[in-house]
């Protein structure tokens, strides 16, 4: 190696130690940084060390995980040629990072176990816990929750016999976060204990998490709000994306350009620092907002940008989450075909990731597909599918779907006892959790299966007690939905004035979402008021 490509490599290294945080910098000079990383003869086994220390961390905030796979390689060999235990250790834990960012969480998991097992020989306590929370959060993207809970109790268990309150803080953060999907009571407790603890140790970084977790729980805007500042108050520019992005749909059922605006500068900040993770995921609930508001092709433009840049970074989550919305956006569209063939796509990839959370939504969005094409026998066998890993794996919000939308596919089929069962266990679920949003929609279906019975004054009830909650978390869409379907059943009774009166209600909540439902509505309703009138000459 010639001294200049030695003295070379050194200043970037010295560079990137004293500025550790200059992503400027890092974006600016990375093609003569990964040069000199090329350049590096692997018999320098010190330099390459330091080299690979030096910028993991900025490798890792700029989403580089291919580099960080080849780099993490070339550790590898160096340590096991000297049997350097632990840089063994940190160059697996590294490649379960990469890939976990890629979201390969199988792949992710194998490393972290190899980094575990020789963390634990040589001693080391501080990589071992975070060697289970890495495997806890892996098991968590992939929703299989038993297993996250699992290895973040032990974490936990370690962090409180060593003394770290710190990760004892974020153990119990994340074991929030985790039973929020079962138990909204245990939950809360775990997200309230990390908060207490996080003040104690002045942790704010974990305070502003607990705290945020708490607003997105329990609907509060004060909690993210507060979050949000901490957030600022540190310089979290990722802090700040995230909370902005909550309260963006917090507001966006009941003010949609409030939301919209929290959303626009959580977008402008993830592009500020390229942090392109966050504007992806910024960028698919702007488009679900387009959908909501009939501008579908916006929605698929900004969803095949996304598909792309995907593709490109080697990110096959982000491809997965990406093919699903496109493919929702194709069914909202009317192109049911090209849905399930994009569906599908994601499906494959989910399979081939081992992405039980993933796959376990995809079939979900299948059975929709198939049912709205009428092909009720294959959208049910999609949804048991669904039910099945759902209860497999622990996702209790996907328990819930699934037994709503065979509920739906029961009553369409004549099983109207059937759906009756299926949404009245969705019903107590969503209760048990607390879950409003989820309650109302079930109760609104409960009304559509009494109704489908002839029982309509059962059915009426049902939507009455959805009107309210919806009502109370100011759900203008779902509001207009469920006073609809209470018009219709004056309207089959006779009652065409009530039936008016309603419907026009029900209108004035749906118009101002830009749901192009509302010309369907519109026209129905102009129907009633003619019979209305006829019935009036007529008496």
């Amino acid at each position: 190696m010639s001294r200049a490509l030695e003295r070379h490599a050194k200043f970037y290294v010295e560079y990137a130690k004293a500025h550790p945080e200059d992503w400027q910098w890092f974006d600016t000079e990375w093609q003569q940084i990964k040069q000199a990383w090329e350049r590096l003869p692997a018999q320098y086994n010190t330099l390459v060390k330091d080299y690979f220390l030096a910028f993991i961390n900025m490798l890792t905030v700029r989403g580089q995980w291919q580099e960080m796979i080849s780099w993490a390689e070339t550790i590898l060999q160096i340590a096991e040629r000297e049997n350097d235990l632990a840089s063994k250790s940190h160059a697996h834990q590294i490649l379960g990072t990469s890939y976990s960012g890629i979201g390969r969480y199988a792949s992710a998991i194998k490393h972290y176990e190899v980094a575990l097992d020789l963390s634990r020989q040589i001693g080391d306590k501080r990589r071992e816990r975070s060697l289970l929370m890495n495997i806890g959060s892996s098991y968590a993207q992939m929703g299989i929750s038993n297993q996250a809970i699992k290895f973040y109790e032990q974490a936990l268990a370690l962090s409180r016999k060593e003394n770290d309150s710190d990760l004892e803080a974020l153990c119990l953060a994340n074991l929030g976060s985790v039973f929020a999907h079962i138990d909204l009571s245990k939950s809360l407790a775990y997200f309230e204990q990390a908060l207490n603890i996080a003040r104690e140790v002045g942790n704010r970084r974990t305070e502003g998490l607990a705290l945020g977790n708490e607003g997105i729980l329990t609907g509060d805007v004060n909690f993210l709000k507060e979050a949000l500042k901490i957030s600022r108050e540190m310089g979290d520019v990722k802090g700040e994306i995230v909370w902005l992005f909550n309260l963006s749909f917090l507001f966006a059922r009941a003010d949609l350009s409030r939301g919209l605006k929290y959303l626009e500068q959580a977008i402008g900040l993830a592009r500020q620092i390229g942090d392109w993770e966050q504007e992806n995921i910024c960028l698919v609930a702007l488009s679900e907002i387009y959908i909501q508001t009939g501008n579908i092709q916006m929605a698929i433009r900004i969803l095949k940008d996304n598909l792309t840049t995907a593709r490109q970074v080697g990110n096959q989550r982000w491809e997965i989450m990406a093919l699903g919305n496109l493919a929702l956006a194709h069914y909202h569209l009317g192109g049911i075909n090209h849905a399930i063939e994009v569906a599908s796509m994601a499906l494959q990839i989910s399979r081939q990731l081992g992405d039980k959370a993933g796959e376990e939504a995809t079939l979900n969005n299948l059975g929709m597909f198939y049912q709205e094409l009428g092909n009720l026998a294959l959208a049910l066998e999609y949804y048991e599918k669904s039910l099945t890993i759902a209860t497999e794996i622990g996702d209790q919000d996907g328990l819930r779907r699934s037994l709503g939308n065979l509920g739906v596919v029961l009553r369409q089929m004549g099983k109207v006892e059937q759906a009756v069962e299926h949404h009245q266990r969705a019903l107590a679920m969503a209760r048990e959790r607390c879950d409003l949003h989820s309650e109302a929609i079930w109760l609104h279906n409960l009304g559509m299966d009494f109704n489908a019975l002839g029982e309509t004054q059962v059915a009426a009830d049902y939507y009455r007690q959805s009107i309210d909650i919806k009502t109370k978390i100011r759900d203008k869409r779902g509001i207009a939905k469920s006073v609809w379907n209470l018009g219709l059943i004056f309207e089959q009774e006779g009652n065409l004035q009530q039936a008016v009166e309603l419907m026009q209600t029900a209108l004035e909540y749906e118009e101002p979402t830009g749901d192009p439902k509302s010309q369907v509505y519109t026209l129905h309703l102009a129907q009633v008021c003619a019979k209305l009138k006829e019935f009036a000459k007529g008496t």
